[in-house]
């Protein structure tokens, strides 16, 4: 079972479970649930899809340490491809 399988079985236990909290200056910014995280992931890869992305290609990731950037990164692995993280300046 690869990560993303694994993470769809958790989302179908504990869709409303907050998963992805994001706080700046210690105060939660934002939350996202299994399922919110699930449908960006989905519509990451669905995008990557469509333009023809093949499994084991690469793609270059530039985002700062945030939600997005965890939804990128598991929707680059749905579809196969290597998610190249480099840090934004």
């Amino acid at each position: 079972m690869n990560l993303v399988k694994y993470f769809e079985n958790r989302v179908y236990q504990n869709p409303q479970k907050p998963f992805l909290v994001e706080e700046i200056g210690g105060e939660v910014k934002r939350e996202l649930t299994y399922q919110k995280t699930w449908d960006g992931l989905c519509n990451v890869a669905n995008n990557l899809g469509q333009s023809h992305l093949r499994p084991q290609e690469r793609v270059a990731v530039i985002l700062p340490n945030s939600p997005e950037l965890i939804m990128v990164w598991f929707g680059v692995n749905a579809v196969g491809a290597v998610a190249c993280m480099l840090e934004p300046i």
